[in-house]
């Protein structure tokens, strides 16, 4: 039940997360494109240009449904999803953000 639960989620968090659930897509033991190809597109307009990032759905196999893996079916090494950050990168990008503001709640 745990898998057909993790297969369901690589669905609803696909637009979001594309790569990261083309990867779980594929420790599932599929083969095919779950979500398509992002493209970036050049659109000349009378003024001037600009470009946007569009979506192709051609290579796509992913709906909004829930499909079943198959039971006994053999899944390859998982590997992690996410790269653990460092204590110190986390510091630094906090740092980056500046002081934390006070709150109400903080100040009594």
């Amino acid at each position: 039940m745990a898998i057909q639960a993790i297969n369901g989620l690589k669905i609803l968090w696909s637009p979001v997360l594309p790569f990261t659930s083309q990867q779980l897509h594929d420790m599932l033991g599929e083969s095919d494109s779950l979500f398509g190809r992002q493209v970036l597109e050049t659109y000349e307009e009378s003024s001037r240009s600009h470009v946007a990032l569009t979506y192709d759905p051609a290579a796509s196999i992913g709906r909004w449904e829930r499909v079943d893996i198959p039971s006994g079916r053999q899944l390859p090494q998982p590997i992690p999803l996410f790269k653990k950050l460092d204590a110190e990168i986390i510091a630094d990008e906090l740092a980056r953000l500046g002081p934390k503001p006070v709150t109400d709640s903080q100040s009594e």
